[in-house]
């Protein structure tokens, strides 16, 4: 089984950063993305391909504050919805049982 946990600061707004914010060496078979900002305000929106948004974590609603993924995807764009004072994180789960 492989797993990898970490934490993202995320500071490109508006549109995705040219590199991935995160890529992994193995072939996932869940993603599990919770936003840990310090701010209610602090949205983060992420996406498989750099291009079209995948999904929300949105701090001020609670069923979205967090999201789980079932895909092979190795690559993960983070960006934020609006600026808001304080640090906007993600945490990253993905594993894979391969």
């Amino acid at each position: 089984m492989s797993w990898m946990p970490i934490q993202e600061p995320v500071q490109t707004l508006g549109t995705y950063a040219a590199p991935p914010d995160v890529e992994i060496g193995f072939e996932p078979q869940q993603w599990v993305f919770q936003n840990i900002s310090t701010n209610v305000g602090n949205v983060i929106i992420g996406s498989f391909d750099g291009v079209k948004d995948h999904f929300v974590l949105d701090l001020s609603v609670p069923l979205l504050a967090a999201f789980t993924a079932r895909t092979t995807q190795k690559k993960v764009w983070f960006r934020r919805g609006a600026f808001v004072a304080g640090v906007a994180q993600v945490r990253v789960m993905s594993y894979s049982f391969t």
